[in-house]
C-alpha cells in the first residue's frame, strides 16, 4: 500500500473510531449511568465498558490506558515515566494493523482552570511527540458547550496561538466535533461529549 493510500485507510479508520466513540457516549447517556464529578478515567473506562457489553463493534474495541514508552529509554522506571494515553484503538485492514490514540480530559463552561490543563496536558503532548499521533476527546461535566470551547479558544489566544483555535466541523455525522490545526502537526479532532445538557445531576 503506497503512502496516498495508506493515509486514505488511516483517515477512515479514525473517521470510524470517532463514531464509535459518539456512539458509546449517546449509549451511555441514555442509560443515565454516570456522575459530573467523575475523573476522566472514570468516564473512558464507562465508555469502553459500554462499547464492549453493546456488541453494535464486535471488531473494533475501546482499550484505556496506554503506556506510550521510548524505545531509547531502558534505565530503571521507564515504564512509570512514561506519558499514558487514555484510548487506543487498533483495526486490521489488509494484513496491517492501523492504530488510532485519543487523549481525554474533562472540561467546564465556567471558571476553571481545566481548559489551560486541555492544552498543557492534552493538545501538547501530541505536538511534542510525548503522544503517538492522535487526537482528543473531552468530558463536559459543567456549563455548556460552547463556553467551554471558548475558554480554551481564548486560553491559546492568550498564549500568541490563535491559529490554532477550535473550529466546529458543522457535521451532520460528528456533532459537537471540533477541528484545531497546527504547524507542522495538521489537523486534530476534538470530540465534546456534552454529559450536562439534558442531564439532572
Amino acid at each position: 500500500m503506497n503512502r496516498k493510500n495508506m493515509e486514505i485507510v488511516q483517515k477512515a479508520i479514525v473517521n470510524h473510531c470517532v463514531r464509535v466513540l459518539i456512539k458509546s457516549f449517546q449509549e451511555l447517556k441514555k442509560t443515565g449511568d454516570f456522575r459530573l464529578d467523575w475523573e476522566e478515567d472514570d468516564f473512558t473506562e464507562k465508555l469502553r465498558t459500554v462499547q464492549k457489553e453493546s456488541c453494535w463493534e464486535e471488531s473494533l474495541f475501546l482499550e484505556t490506558q496506554m503506556n506510550c514508552t521510548r524505545a531509547e529509554d531502558s534505565t530503571p522506571g521507564y515504564a512509570a515515566r512514561s506519558p499514558c494515553i487514555d484510548i487506543h484503538f487498533e483495526i486490521q485492514r489488509s494484513e496491517k494493523s492501523f492504530h488510532c490514540y485519543f487523549e481525554a480530559k474533562r472540561i467546564k463552561g465556567n471558571g476553571s482552570s481545566l481548559s489551560r490543563q486541555y492544552v498543557i496536558n492534552g493538545v501538547d503532548r501530541f505536538l511534542a511527540k510525548r503522544y503517538p499521533r492522535g487526537h482528543m476527546v473531552a468530558y463536559l461535566v459543567e456549563g455548556n458547550l460552547q463556553d467551554a470551547v471558548a475558554k480554551i479558544n481564548r486560553y491559546l489566544c492568550r498564549k500568541k496561538r490563535e491559529e490554532e483555535s477550535l473550529r466546529s466541523m458543522q457535521s451532520e455525522n460528528m456533532p459537537d466535533c471540533f477541528e484545531s490545526n497546527h504547524k507542522e502537526y495538521g489537523s486534530m479532532l476534538h470530540i465534546i461529549m456534552d454529559f450536562v445538557s439534558g442531564t439532572l445531576k
